[in-house]
């Protein structure tokens, strides 16, 4: 509900003509039908949600390997982003630690819950013809040139759509 009544709130402020992006919601079937129901109610469509897949041992590695500073949290990766110097120029490494929410079992349980709560969501928007699927296993730059190209495409659909409307 509050995430909901959030998401409300800051639709509100953006007019119906701009598209909005949102990341990480919905996470839900009940957070995708909240916001169609206020998409609806303020003229707007949901033009797709973007996925970005990696398996399940790939998230495992990844949140596995993953340190933050405890004097500045900033995160940094074994690695894919490993610890080279304080971006803040205020330690020298001696305060990384793992996050105690990246033990194995607690990162498998995260991962069965998410399945549990967004795999109804992937499959409702590939049933609607609504899903862009990301391969997340890519380099990052593929990843986020894929991500680029799918909002600009998105907007480029929905530029046609509101010509041929007019």
């Amino acid at each position: 509900d509050v995430v909901d009544a959030m998401i409300e709130e800051k639709l509100g402020k953006v007019p119906s003509s701009f598209g909005v992006l949102f990341d990480g919601f919905p996470r839900t079937v009940l957070q995708a039908r909240f916001l169609e129901r206020i998409f609806s109610e303020s003229e707007r469509e949901l033009a797709a949600l973007i996925y970005v897949h990696i398996p399940d041992h790939e998230t495992l590695n990844r949140l596995s390997d993953r340190v933050i500073c405890r004097k500045c949290n900033i995160p940094f990766h074994k690695t894919i982003n490993p610890f080279q110097e304080c971006p803040s120029t205020e330690c020298t490494g001696e305060h990384l630690v793992h996050r105690p929410d990246d033990r194995p079992e607690l990162i498998r349980e995260r991962v069965r819950n998410f399945h549990r709560a967004t795999g109804p969501l992937v499959q409702l928007y590939q049933q609607k013809g609504k899903l862009i699927l990301i391969n997340g296993e890519q380099p990052i730059d593929r990843v986020e040139k894929d991500l680029v190209d799918a909002v600009q495409s998105i907007r480029l659909d929905q530029a046609k759509f509101a010509s041929e409307a007019e």
